[in-house]
Formats: C-alpha cells, sequence, structure tokens
C-alpha cells in the first residue's frame, strides 16, 4: 500500500512541523522525538533531514505495526496514532478497542493525560483537532445496507434503468440496424450490470423469472460473450431486458400500494 504510506506521511508531516521543542514529546524533528529514539547519535541528530524521519516512519512504524493490514483509511489512522502516541499504546489500543474504534480511544487518552497532568491542557485543542482533521481528509466511505423491500428494489432497479428508459427510441433505432454504432454506456460492463440487476433482484425479492425472460437473459449473456459482435443482438436484448425488469417493478410497486405498503 505505497500510496496510503505517502498518504499518511504527507498528513503526518503537515501536523508535525520541521522542529519542535515545546510539544510534549521534547525535541522533535518531523514527528520523530529525540528521546524516543535513543539509537540516533549527536552527529545524526544534527543532519537528521526529513528523508530520515520518513525512513523511519516506515521502518520503524508503518512496518512495525503492519499498517498494511488495515484497509484504508484506517491504515492512516493507525499509523498517525503510532506517530503521535507510541507504537505501543497504537497496539493496546488496537487490541482493545479495534481500528474502528481507534480514533475515538485517541481521544479519550488525551483528555486522561490532561486530566493527570494540567501542564499538558494547553496541548489538548491541537490534539483534538488534529484527529479530526485526520478524520475530515481520510474519511471513512459509509456504505448504506441494500434495501431488501420489494419497494426498496423497485426503486434501485428504476435508478439504473432511468437513463436507458430516457433513450428508448435511440435504442430501437439501433436495434434495428446491424450497422449501429454501441453507445458508450452500452459496453459489455454495462450489459453485465443489467444481468446482475435482475438475477440478484429475483433472488433476493423470490421472483420467478419466467422462461421467456430466461431467454432474453441468456441473449445478454451471449452478447456479453460476443463482446459486441452483434451489436442488434446485445443492444435488442438489452432493451428486451429494460421491458422485463419495468414489468417487474411497477407489478412490485402497484402490490405494494394495494396492500397498505411493503411488508418488512
Amino acid at each position: 500500500m505505497r500510496e496510503s504510506f505517502e498518504k499518511a506521511v504527507a498528513f503526518t508531516l503537515h501536523w508535525e512541523g520541521d522542529y519542535s521543542k515545546d510539544d510534549g514529546g521534547g525535541e522533535t524533528k518531523w514527528g520523530i522525538a529525540r528521546k524516543m529514539h535513543p539509537r540516533i547519535t549527536d552527529k545524526d541528530w544534527k543532519n537528521f533531514t526529513k528523508q530520515d524521519a520518513v525512513l523511519m516512519y516506515y521502518n520503524d512504524y508503518w512496518e512495525e505495526i503492519n499498517c498494511d493490514q488495515f484497509e484504508f483509511p484506517y491504515d492512516c489512522y493507525v499509523f498517525d496514532c503510532a506517530i503521535n502516541l507510541g507504537v505501543g499504546f497504537t497496539k493496546g489500543a488496537l487490541g482493545t478497542y479495534g481500528s474502528g474504534q481507534l480514533n475515538e480511544a485517541r481521544r479519550q487518552h488525551y483528555l486522561e493525560r490532561a486530566k493527570e497532568n494540567p501542564k499538558l491542557q494547553k496541548y489538548i485543542r491541537g490534539w483534538l483537532l488534529r484527529v479530526a482533521d485526520l478524520e475530515k481528509t481520510f474519511p471513512v466511505k459509509e456504505v448504506k445496507p441494500l434495501n431488501t423491500s420489494p419497494v426498496g428494489l423497485a426503486i434501485a432497479g428504476l435508478k439504473i434503468l432511468s437513463p436507458f428508459h430516457n433513450t428508448r427510441d435511440a435504442y430501437r433505432d439501433a436495434a434495428a440496424n446491424p450497422e449501429a454504432q454501441v453507445p458508450p454506456y452500452l459496453d459489455a460492463k454495462f450489459l453485465g450490470s443489467l444481468v446482475t440487476l435482475i438475477t440478484t433482484a429475483a433472488t433476493i425479492a423470490g421472483i420467478q423469472i419466467p422462461p421467456e425472460a430466461q431467454k432474453v437473459i441468456d441473449q445478454v449473456i451471449q452478447a456479453l460473450i460476443d463482446n459486441g459482435a452483434n451489436i442488434a443482438k446485445g443492444i435488442g436484448a438489452c432493451w428486451g431486458i429494460s421491458l422485463i425488469i419495468s414489468h417487474f417493478v411497477f407489478n412490485t410497486i402497484n402490490q405494494a400500494k394495494d396492500s397498505g405498503g411493503p411488508k418488512e
């Protein structure tokens, strides 16, 4: 995950700066605290560069805590925590809370340290802002659960089919012309998404696909195999599938309306 490491380093360097000896960790260069790395000689410390810091970041922190085992952005969270609070604390927090709650454990640790040592209270705001900026810079993408109710599946089908439905006349014309050019959204990937939509929706909703519908699906699969060898066949199959899905969608919506809404 070289790309993740570079992103994490850029963030950490931004917050650590180049040199400090008043951040609660003693004399520090680019986030590397001298007192935490006694193997660094006076001569090496005097000539210590950003490149030296980045090399230590990778060997002593990224590799030491095995950040590659975590998905992005949690690898960046783990790395920055290790730089700021140490590998020992980070490993312990991961063992207790896991990567998903690491930032919360980090905030709590800051508050406890400041409570135990009032001299550290002046750093609280900066520490908490750093964690907030970390989460803002590398947000966790929210994965919304699939709405498997009949109406939920119907709405999903309509959203996917809307661009197809709005240009149905163009598809009909293309289907009648074997020499027609395939629109970019009717490539193999688009055909595959339609097949996946029908089979997944049918499985989840318990819909029994009739033989004529399965025939059209088979045509689409063949069009995928041909990969555009038969343009009219592929476009025609897509048009047929859109009609089938529309039939399922509107039947489902009407049934839901007649029954007073979907049953969860």
